[in-house]
């Protein structure tokens, strides 16, 4: 009996162990990572990420940090194979900094990143940003990823010729809502009823959630609201020219229309323009 018990509480101890390795990995600390060089000894620099979701896009920015007081001028972070339809923007602080570039694996832009990360990494794309420096903020919004507590990358910083890595550190790199291949679901249409009374049938994309047309709802040709305007959608607009913008953005379900004064004419750009 005494061997059978030892045998149960060595059991139960293995168990306890294995719970706790499993907690550990899944609370271990993915926003912050410090760099290492080729030959795996300690780097010069420690990045810091912050997640944000908004309207249906999450946000990674990265800022950089150098205990050495060394300067980086090269950034590149691995993202999922196929990310650049979800890809909004890829930006960093300051005037000096180029825009992100997006590259598939194989591809480099300016010589980064170094032709070799491609050698060994065949199922990953890339985003590039030159001209950076150690007090730049470094900026990537995608539409709004499945689980993203499972979003972690690498990434990788110039120093002249040479390039270090930093990982794993959360970024946009896990794979989007499982789906059916050729599911035919591809927008959302919604109802929407307005001050006045009108109400119409709005239309988003499924992935994005930016409204791409609407249409006047039969069951209420006119307003209810003086002065009993009919209720009606014209598709051919133009939102900076009537409203006086320099720039319209991209509309999203859920979202107020704009416009230039409160009540009568509505507008969801680029070119929707309505009654409410």
């Amino acid at each position: 009996m005494e061997t059978r018990k030892s045998l149960i509480l060595s059991a139960g101890v293995i168990a306890i162990v294995a719970l706790l390795t499993a907690t550990n990995a899944l609370a271990q600390n993915y926003n912050t990572c410090a760099s290492e060089t080729t030959k795996h000894t300690a780097g010069n620099f420690i990045v810091n990420v912050a997640q944000t979701t908004l309207n249906g896009r999450r946000t990674y920015t990265y800022t950089m940090t150098s205990p050495t007081g060394k300067n980086t001028n090269k950034f590149f972070v691995y993202v999922r194979d196929g990310l650049e339809g979800n890809l909004e923007s890829a930006s960093c602080s300051g005037t000096t900094c180029s825009p992100g570039v997006y590259v598939d694996h194989n591809e480099t832009t300016g010589g980064v990143p170094p032709a070799e990360v491609w050698m060994t990494n065949r199922h990953e794309d890339g985003v590039v940003i030159t001209n950076v420096a150690i007090d730049k903020v470094i900026t990537l919004k995608v539409s709004e990823r499945f689980l993203p507590e499972e979003s972690v990358t690498t990434i990788l910083l110039g120093i002249g010729s040479t390039y270090e890595h930093c990982g794993p550190i959360f970024g946009p790199t896990n794979p989007e809502a499982p789906f059916f291949q050729g599911s035919p679901l591809v927008t959302t249409t919604s109802r929407q009823t307005f001050a006045n009374g009108c109400a119409y049938f709005v239309t988003a994309g499924e992935t994005d959630n930016i409204i791409t047309a609407m249409t006047a709802d039969p069951a209420t040709p006119n307003a209810t609201v003086f002065p009993f305007e009919q209720c009606v959608v014209f598709s051919n607009a133009s939102c900076e020219g009537d409203l006086g913008l320099t720039f319209c953005p991209p509309a999203e379900l859920g979202r107020p229309p704009l416009q230039s004064v409160p009540g009568g004419t509505c507008y969801y750009p680029k070119n929707l323009k309505f009654t409410c």
